[in-house]
C-alpha cells in the first residue's frame, strides 16, 4: 500500500527561464508527486481562516504550513487537488541532488532529481531538513548527493 513517508514544503519549482511556482515535494514509497499552491488553494486557506486581524494571521499560518495536511491524504488525492500536480515515478528517479543554502550570501537550498527529465526546487520560505530527506530518500534506493555535515 501506498503511503506518505515525507513532505518537502514550501519550495520554489522552477518552471522554466526567470519562472517558478510556490510547490511542495510530496514523497511516497512509489513516487514523488509535486504539488503546487494554487491561487485557489490560497483563495480556499485565505477563506476559511475568516476575516479581521485574527483571520489574517490564522491565514498567513495555514498558507505558510498547508503541505501538512499531505501527510494525512492519501496519494491520489494529494495529485489531484490541483490539474497542475504531476508524480514522478521512483523507477524513473536516478540521483537526487541537494545542496544547502547560506541567508548571509543570500544562496538557496536546492534540490534537484534527476531522471527521464530533471526538476529543480530552491527554498521558499522554509529550510530543507537535508538529514531526513537523505534518510527517507535513500530508504527507498535512491542515490542521493548532500552535503557531508548539515546541521539540519
Amino acid at each position: 500500500m501506498e503511503k506518505v513517508l515525507h513532505v518537502v514544503g514550501n519550495l520554489d519549482y522552477k518552471r522554466g527561464f526567470m519562472r517558478e511556482s510556490r510547490a511542495s515535494l510530496v514523497i511516497t514509497n512509489e513516487r514523488m508527486i509535486v504539488v503546487f499552491l494554487t491561487k485557489e488553494l490560497a483563495k480556499e486557506i485565505k477563506k476559511e481562516a475568516g476575516g479581521g486581524i485574527k483571520g489574517f494571521l490564522k491565514g498567513v499560518a495555514g498558507a505558510y504550513g498547508h503541505w501538512n495536511k499531505y501527510y494525512e491524504m492519501s496519494p491520489e488525492e494529494i495529485l489531484k487537488e490541483s490539474p497542475e500536480n504531476f508524480e514522478i515515478p521512483l523507477r524513473e528517479v536516478k540521483e537526487v541532488k541537494i545542496k544547502s543554502g547560506d541567508s548571509e550570501s543570500g544562496k538557496r537550498g536546492e534540490i534537484e532529481v534527476k531522471g527521464g527529465n530533471n526538476y529543480k526546487f530552491y527554498e521558499g520560505d522554509a529550510t530543507i531538513h537535508i538529514r531526513e530527506l537523505k534518510k527517507t530518500l535513500e530508504g527507498l534506493g535512491i542515490k542521493v548527493k548532500a552535503p557531508r555535515f548539515s546541521l539540519l
